[in-house]
């Protein structure tokens, strides 16, 4: 691994810049940071890498979020995200990669992300990548990856392919994805929770029939959908600022339980994301009685499964403990 370019002089790890607090809130203003009213937050990003990175997708990106203080979501929060393309993103690539695993957590929307990059983002020099994840997800289908089946059958892929070919692919897989989730197939229910329905109300259905049968990714997809409910209406419509607090928060609420059951199950690709994200929970003690045992336990049971970013929150919590 390359030494980094900027000397981290303040010793930060993820988990100290997600606690930071904003002293002079009228210093957060333009040019630097940018107004996103949708989220109510303002928001600076940018990529850091050079030529050779691009080429080889291993650029990253980072995005930084202020929240407002009566923000419907993270009120007061300061959230940070980073991404990686090339599908590492905080997984050791080498343990987590192989020809059967999608990318980008391991999901099947990761690749639909990747071909979109390779498409219309900084990597659309290298059409040659796109090529290759569009044959690889439909090598999945083909194989019997439900979920690849599933996504082929969306407007998420009219990016990549024709509409002859969507065509092809909904009369290929749709029926029969439908027919498997109807006779009680958790993978199935999974896939058509998460690609085959838009109504939050009826993907929620899907979702939760896959999540009670001990599907580690469909709890994680169901707190995404709870969360997703945010802004969109029951028939799939973006409608933000719907919500009062109350039921933003219940929402989110919701999402944590979802996580939380996930990070139990232990099984799937996803379960190091929900066991990370419920040592977030019990360490920033908002949906969650704070608890840093607690958080320390989930924080090492992800880095056990390949989340790499929990190393440094393990550091942080520790440090809470031992000052108890």
């Amino acid at each position: 691994m390359r030494n980094p370019q900027v000397d981290n002089k303040y010793n930060l790890t993820m988990a100290k810049i997600r606690r930071l607090k904003i002293a002079d809130r009228s210093k957060v203003c333009e040019p630097l940071f940018w107004r996103n009213d949708v989220i109510g937050a303002w928001c600076i990003c940018g990529s850091s890498g050079n030529d050779m990175d691009r080429t080889f997708a291993t650029n990253n990106e980072f995005w930084i979020g202020i929240y407002d203080l009566n923000a419907k979501a993270y009120a007061g929060k300061f959230r940070v995200s980073l991404s990686s393309y090339g599908g590492m993103c905080g997984y050791e690539f080498n343990k987590f990669f192989d020809g059967s695993k999608p990318v980008l957590r391991g999901s099947i929307q990761g690749i639909v992300d990747l071909m979109g990059s390779y498409i219309y983002g900084p990597e659309r020099k290298h059409p040659g990548k796109a090529e290759y994840w569009k044959r690889r997800l439909r090598e999945l289908a083909d194989s019997g990856n439900l979920e690849a089946q599933a996504v082929l059958c969306t407007n998420r892929v009219k990016h990549a392919f024709s509409e002859r070919e969507l065509l092809s692919f909904k009369e290929k897989f749709e029926a029969d994805l439908r027919l498997l989730a109807e006779s009680g197939d958790a993978g199935a229910q999974l896939a058509v929770g998460e690609f085959l329905t838009q109504q939050p109300p009826q993907k929620i259905e899907w979702l939760t029939k896959a999540a009670q049968q001990g599907l580690s990714d469909a709890w994680c997809e169901l707190g995404l959908a709870y969360e997703s409910m945010i802004n969109i209406d029951d028939d799939g419509q973006f409608h933000p600022g719907r919500l009062s607090e109350t039921e933003v928060r219940r929402l989110m609420e919701k999402k944590a339980e979802c996580f939380l059951k996930g990070a139990e199950a232990n099984n799937g690709i996803m379960a190091a994301w929900c066991q990370y994200k419920c040592g977030d929970y019990y360490a920033d003690g908002d949906l969650f009685q704070r608890d840093f045992a607690q958080a320390a336990y989930w924080y090492q049971k992800a880095f056990e499964n390949g989340e790499e970013s929990a190393r440094s929150a393990l550091e942080y919590v520790g440090a809470k403990l031992s000052e108890q």
